[in-house]
């Protein structure tokens, strides 16, 4: 966990705004995430338990580095070369990720569901959508339902059809120019990448696409988005370029490891050398 001042470059160029805290929680598919959040600004202190209001925004941080780079940030130059991007997301879809290692049907009220997650606390009142509750006294729990959690996945993934028109470069194209992935089939690999996978099966038999179908597509847009994309960088094609030479060095150093073992070994007993057959008898 760590506070960083952020730039502000859409309303005021160079002006400091705020302070961010940044957690690294378990994504889907064994993958790490970085998440930010804003501080509370209104005296509140994470810390001590007071946390920023519900409708705070949350957002994934990547960073973007190269060797010998730098970027212009508004009217600033970053001459370091390091740039970390936040780009806004729903705080529903991890707290799926985070749920779902929870057991099944255990209720437990949220300050317990999210104790080990600070990140995520203030979107609490959003268990509603993926969970059952139950009350007692004050006290709300919480118990993750799959058709809740189904049902939201399956909303997303509607309102990402809608839009996956303009992605259609990331995908293959038939003689005609016309995508031959689905936008069905789109919305479902960028809707995947935060679908717990124990949950994925299920949602491809609701939508009637079948798992190794989408599995197939899959392995087809990625290795399209690489040729199309990742491979156009001189920098990431030079780096997997010296990643496949390193490869092929241990392979043969590794036979040839093997060859030296097989020599100093000697051959075998039983074996003769050929010119033991010349020999005067």
């Amino acid at each position: 966990k760590a506070t960083v001042s952020v730039l502000n470059c859409n309303n005021n160029p160079g002006e400091m705004t705020g302070e961010l805290m940044f957690a690294p929680v378990a994504g889907p598919h064994g993958r790490k995430v970085l998440l930010a959040r804003r501080k509370d600004t209104e005296g509140g202190d994470d810390e001590a338990g007071e946390l920023p209001p519900a409708d705070t925004p949350l957002y994934e941080a990547r960073r973007h580095g190269r060797h010998a780079s730098s970027w212009f940030v508004g009217s600033v130059v970053v001459e370091d070369g390091g740039l970390w991007v936040l780009n806004e997301c729903d705080p529903t879809f991890h707290l799926l990720v985070h749920l779902h290692g929870q057991a099944a049907g255990e209720y437990k009220a949220a300050s317990d569901l999210l104790h080990d997650v600070p990140v995520l606390r203030p979107y609490a009142d959003r268990l509603r959508l993926l969970c059952d509750t139950a009350e007692a006294g004050e006290d709300t729990f919480y118990a993750l339902n799959k058709q809740r959690a189904l049902a939201f996945l399956l909303a997303k993934m509607r309102q990402l059809e809608q839009r996956c028109g303009t992605l259609s470069d990331w995908y293959e194209r038939d003689a005609q120019g016309a995508a031959t992935c689905s936008k069905q089939h789109q919305a479902l690999q960028l809707i995947s990448e935060y679908t717990p996978q124990a949950l994925l099966g299920d949602l491809c038999e609701v939508v009637g696409i079948p798992l190794s179908d989408f599995q197939r597509q899959l392995g087809r847009s990625e290795q399209l988005f690489f040729t199309n994309f990742v491979a156009r960088d001189v920098e990431l094609k030079q780096r997997r370029e010296e990643e496949e030479e390193e490869k092929k060095k241990k392979a043969l150093a590794s036979a040839s490891n093997a060859v030296k073992k097989t020599m100093k070994l000697g051959r075998p007993k039983g074996n003769m050398t050929i010119t033991s057959f010349f020999k005067k008898k």
